[in-house]
Formats: C-alpha cells, structure tokens, sequence
C-alpha cells in the first residue's frame, strides 16, 4: 500500500504541473526568459508580451488579416478577459504524457484528467489610449480553480484507487496510520505544483508599450523598443477579439490553444 501512496502521490503531482503555467518549456527558457526581463511567461508560451526577449525569430508563413486600424487604435483600448480552461492544456499534452508512463497505469491517468474538465481561470489584457498596456491572470480565479480541481480529484479517487488494487477503506487507512486525510494527502501531493504556479502568475503579470497595426499587436521589449518580427494576430471586432496566431510559434500546444477569444469587459 506505500508504494501505491507514493504512485498516486505522483500521478497527481505530474498531472497537476502538465495544467499549470511552467508546464510546457525547460529550465533553459526559464533561466534565459529571467535574465532578459519580466515580460513573458516563457513556459506558457501562450503569454502575450515579448518584454525581455529581443532574439529574431521567423517570419509566419500565414499572412494575418490585411484590414487597416489607426495607430494606435481606439477599438483596442479597454479590458480584455479571456477564460483559459485547463482541459486545453491537458488536451494539448495527454498524448506526450500518455507515452511516457506504463500501459497499466495509462487509465489512472485518464481518469484524473476527467479532474480538469469545466476548470478555467481568468487572462486579462489591459490596453490605454497612450499605447501602455497591462496583462495579468487573475490569482483569485487560479486558486479557485485549484481548490475545485482538488474537489474533483477527490471525487474521482474512488476509480483512480481502484485502478492501483485497492478500496477507498484501504486508502484512508493507510492515511490514518500516518496521520492525514484524504485531503492532506491531495494537498501535499499538489504542494510543489501551487509554487510551479505562483511562478508563473508572477511572470504573466506585465506591463509596457504596445503597436496595434492592421491587425498585429506588438509589445515593446526590455529596453522599450519594438521587434518587427514578435507580434500576435489579434482581430478586433466590437467587443470580441480573436487572437489566431503567435508570430514564430507553431508547435502542437499552441495549436491546442487558438484561437483565443478575448472578451472586453470595461
């Protein structure tokens, strides 16, 4: 029964990081996103600013939309909310994962993703008539997720423990007999997660200088400049806007991803 304790300890642990905002990049980036300034994500790869990262990158093969806005454009100014659900990033990583854990243990993980349907939290960005914007995820929709994730988790315990060969009864008195309840047992195996994800909050939450021209937003750079080749495609139409592309990024969690549709909420 220990060593079970300690399989699902890691289940939920290596599932919970695959959700959360470090989830997609290496240490590397990591290390080269800190050292050039505090305007991506870096893992996320999804963040809108570039601040910090001046390195070229190519060209998309896919022109975005030609339609002409002024510079810089009034339909951009405001608030824009965007809803990101965690089943996206599962979505976009569960054949990464699926391939790297033992075929017996695969419907364990297939039944704890079903933890992260229906979760979501909050993506601002924030635009002013004098090209200064702000983005930010909203903590309190993050912790809010969380706290329902782990409410599902612990609805679902009951068929993940079963997949390991044992009962709920077993699996709270193995608990007992080291002190904890099923939810201190959930709580620690999230414990190194949560700090995953107050990493990347503080990374997400940026400010700067931004262009919006025919249909291609820029974010200015650690030293206020602006790199022609760094910009997202972003379609503004009334209070909704399509993001559909990121310049230089194509890979499958990116995919996953878009379109992204911001809502304006002031």
């Amino acid at each position: 029964m220990k060593k079970a304790l300690s399989l699902l300890a890691l289940l939920l642990a290596v599932v919970m990081i695959a959700a959360c905002f470090a989830a997609c990049g290496d240490e590397e980036e990591n290390t080269n996103n800190t050292d050039s300034g505090n305007g991506q994500t870096g893992d996320l790869n999804i963040v809108l600013p570039t601040q910090g990262d001046t390195a070229a990158v190519d060209q998309p093969t896919d022109a975005p939309t030609d339609a002409p806005t002024v510079a810089p454009a009034a339909g951009i100014v405001g608030r824009w909310r965007y809803v990101m659900e965690f089943s996206k990033f599962i979505e976009a990583q569960i054949d990464d994962v699926l391939a790297q854990v033992p075929d017996e243990q695969k419907p364990m993980y297939e039944e704890l993703f079903e933890a992260y349907k229906g979760v979501s939290f909050d993506l601002y960005m924030e635009f002013d008539d004098n090209e200064n914007y702000r983005t930010e995820i909203d903590e309190a929709s993050v912790n809010a997720a969380v706290e329902q994730i782990k409410q599902n988790i612990k609805d679902h315990l009951p068929a993940i423990i079963a997949y390991i060969g044992y009962t709920m009864d077993q699996f709270e008195q193995a608990l007992a007999a080291q002190n904890m309840t099923v939810d201190d047992y959930i709580d620690s195996a999230f414990s190194a997660s949560i700090d995953e994800m107050k990493q990347g909050i503080a990374q997400a939450n940026t400010s700067g200088k931004y262009r919006y021209e025919s249909n291609r937003l820029y974010f200015s750079n650690a030293y206020g400049t602006f790199d022609d080749s760094q910009y997202v495609t972003l379609i503004i139409n009334g209070n909704t806007a399509r993001l559909t592309e990121i310049a230089g990024d194509s890979g499958t969690f990116t995919e996953a991803m878009l379109p992204m549709i911001f809502n304006r909420v002031q």
